[in-house]
């Protein structure tokens, strides 16, 4: 039996799951009543692109699953806007042409009450969704921030959707609820967050080995993986356990993979992930190493043999990555 607490927390995200995310969706076809016009011109391809893979010290916004969603693999049915999530959605909105125009404030703070335009609009649905996933482990909310909460998303969803989309949202405050269906949705929100979260901090501790190490250029990578390069690509397959396990490590992205898998051929793919590991700025014949012997490469025991023999023998265990303790959040090691 849930609480009255929990009950307010649960309708306010169906409020936000039902109402608020169709009433956006449908201003979102509005302003892109045709998507994949819009994914396909070139000025919106290259801004996604930098927002996808961002020069150097900006940060990301789009993770490979958005992005394989707006750009699925041929022969996929094309995307439209029920493909979309909350945050993907609010992503096209302030991106591309033609721009919502940003709120008072921006779209990641809560508008006030008397901005009533449909960017400030936008912003209320995200900023309750993110609300949403980060009071998640409480799942409580008193009855003041519920009533709080319930009006601003009544406005959001009367200012960008239509009479039906009111209605809902009025039917939902006295509407039964599937309670244990909602909190699984909240879960899994959650823990697609946490794994978001891990994905860049795992990227961004590849970089700060990347950038401590200083034990070998990639210069010296080139010179090694030259010596080996011929037997590597025409004799092994690196782009399955060999190249999951180096993703696992971190030291192959998972974006990384689809430039590997690009190829269609056994060669080509080796010889793309040999190119990505020897434009590394640190040591990486050690890694490659540890991978293939933790791998069905690990019959290729004379080349095995002969890589090892030009590893020194403190490159071949790699370091542990950080984990966060779950109460502190601070980085500890296993």
């Amino acid at each position: 039996m849930v609480t009255k607490e929990e009950d307010n927390f649960l309708r306010v995200v169906y409020l936000n799951n039902q109402a608020g995310t169709t009433a956006l969706r449908r201003y979102f076809d509005n302003v892109h009543p045709n998507l994949l016009s819009d994914l396909s011109s070139p000025t919106n391809i290259s801004i996604l692109s930098n927002l996808y893979k961002p020069p150097r010290g900006q940060k990301r916004v789009l993770y490979p699953e958005q992005w394989n969603i707006l750009y699925p693999s041929s022969g996929s049915r094309a995307v439209s806007s029920i493909d979309l999530d909350v945050t993907l959605m609010v992503c096209l909105l302030r991106n591309l042409q033609p721009a919502v125009a940003r709120p008072v404030n921006g779209f990641d703070v809560l508008p006030h009450s008397n901005d009533l335009s449909p960017g400030a609009h936008i912003a209320r649905i995200k900023y309750y969704k993110n609300f949403i996933v980060s009071h998640s482990k409480d799942g409580k909310l008193p009855d003041n921030d519920f009533n709080t909460i319930w009006i601003d998303m009544e406005m959001a969803i009367n200012g960008l959707g239509n009479k039906q989309d009111v209605i809902d949202a009025t039917d939902a405050k006295t509407k039964v609820l599937d309670h244990k269906a909602l909190q699984e949705q909240v879960n899994i929100q959650q823990n697609h967050k946490r794994l978001n979260e891990q994905s860049v901090e795992l990227a961004e501790y590849s970089v700060e080995l990347a950038e401590h190490s200083g034990q070998n250029s990639k210069t010296g990578n080139s010179c090694i993986f030259k010596e080996f390069e011929d037997e590597l690509i025409h004799s092994t397959v690196l782009d399955k356990e060999v190249l999951d396990y180096l993703i696992s490590k971190c030291i192959i992205l998972l974006d990384d993979r689809e430039d590997i898998n690009i190829c269609t051929d056994q060669s080509s793919r080796n010889q793309n992930l040999l190119k990505l590991l020897s434009h590394r700025p640190y040591n990486t014949l050690g890694m490659l190493v540890e991978a293939m012997e933790e791998s069905d490469q690990k019959c290729h025991t004379l080349l095995l043999a002969n890589m090892v023999a030009k590893v020194p023998d403190n490159d071949l265990t790699l370091p542990q990555l950080p984990h966060k303790d779950e109460i502190s959040g601070n980085p500890i090691f296993k």
